[in-house]
């Protein structure tokens, strides 16, 4: 994981905040923005979530047990997620101009 993994989220919260500072009038602009300030701080809680899991296994202090997974249902939950937030990003995608 490198600094641009860590830098994007954050650049895009300061860049809303900053916008939204300068003209909180505009209700559309002001929705748009808190969403995105809400999806980079999920995806930065995310990063430093999985950075202190990392850190754990490197120390040796996160156990790992081994149990039978049925690997169907792993796949199943795995597309969802990853369907879910496809949908998100098609939805939001569409609504901010370029």
């Amino acid at each position: 994981m490198g600094s641009h993994e860590l830098r994007t989220p954050l650049n895009s919260m300061l860049g809303w905040a900053t916008m939204l500072r300068t003209n909180p009038r505009d209700p559309a602009k002001v929705e748009r923005g808190l969403a995105a300030i809400e999806r980079n701080a999920q995806a930065q809680a995310r990063l430093v979530s999985d950075l202190l899991d990392m850190s754990r296994i490197i120390s040796g202090k996160l156990r790992l047990s081994m149990t039978k997974t049925n690997v169907a249902d792993v796949i199943r939950a795995a597309t969802d997620v990853v369907r879910a937030a496809a949908d998100e990003y098609a939805s939001s995608s569409t609504s901010i101009p370029t």
